[in-house]
């Protein structure tokens, strides 16, 4: 039993570099306007940067996390933007979707 434990632990280190991003740029359109940022850390937290109109008007301070706190109401196309930046990164080649595996 150790043996499989340390394995896990192992097995877990090496995913968590695996999934590991720094200044990935992508972009993706919300209503027809183009939204370009950069996307740094890895797929259990994450943060998305962008200057781009739409993206600003959305979230007035251009930086959106993967866990986001909204003091008031939540943006009616939030989903847009975590929807585009997930499809963004995919066709950029990188999965920031969380797996879960069963041990």
């Amino acid at each position: 039993m150790p043996t499989r434990k340390r394995y896990s632990q192992l097995k877990f280190d090496i995913d968590s570099l695996q999934y590991h991003y720094e200044m990935v740029f992508l972009s993706f359109k919300i209503n027809q306007h183009e939204v370009k940022g950069v996307l740094n850390g890895s797929s259990t937290d994450w943060t998305f940067q962008s200057n781009s109109p739409v993206f600003l008007k959305i979230v007035p301070s251009g930086k959106l996390s993967k866990y986001a706190l909204w003091p008031g109401r939540v943006p009616r196309q939030i989903n847009k933007i975590y929807n585009g930046i997930a499809d963004a990164a995919i066709k950029a080649g990188y999965d920031i979707t969380e797996k879960e595996e069963l041990v």
